[in-house]
């Protein structure tokens, strides 16, 4: 391939990849505004970490590493299938230079 489309083809992912994010929270936002108020929390969580990461522009195998767990519960916490414990709200909330209230607030 030519640099210029590997320039393009760099692009076209990137493109990719932030409509699929941009899709995923937007799921997650539906999903919670049917949740009952006791499910809502998880639903909220798994969005903020899912914008926080598109925002460092990490992927889901460079967080894990951070965290020191595997990619599959990355995958579990940003799809709200479960939630991460309080040490891993802090490793998060310290990976993201951000606060646990930010992870757990809409």
């Amino acid at each position: 391939m030519t640099n210029r489309t590997n320039l393009s083809y760099n692009i076209a992912m990137i493109k990719n990849y932030n409509e699929t994010t941009a899709y995923k929270i937007r799921t997650l936002s539906r999903e919670r505004e049917q949740a009952s108020e006791k499910e809502k929390p998880k639903y909220t969580l798994a969005i903020n970490l899912l914008e926080l990461r598109n925002a460092a522009q990490k992927s889901q195998t460079e967080a894990a590493q951070a965290l020191g767990v595997n990619q599959r519960n990355i995958t579990r916490w940003e799809t709200a299938e479960s939630t991460p414990s309080l040490w891993h709200l802090i490793a998060f909330a310290r990976y993201y230079e951000t606060t646990v209230d930010r992870l757990i607030t809409p």
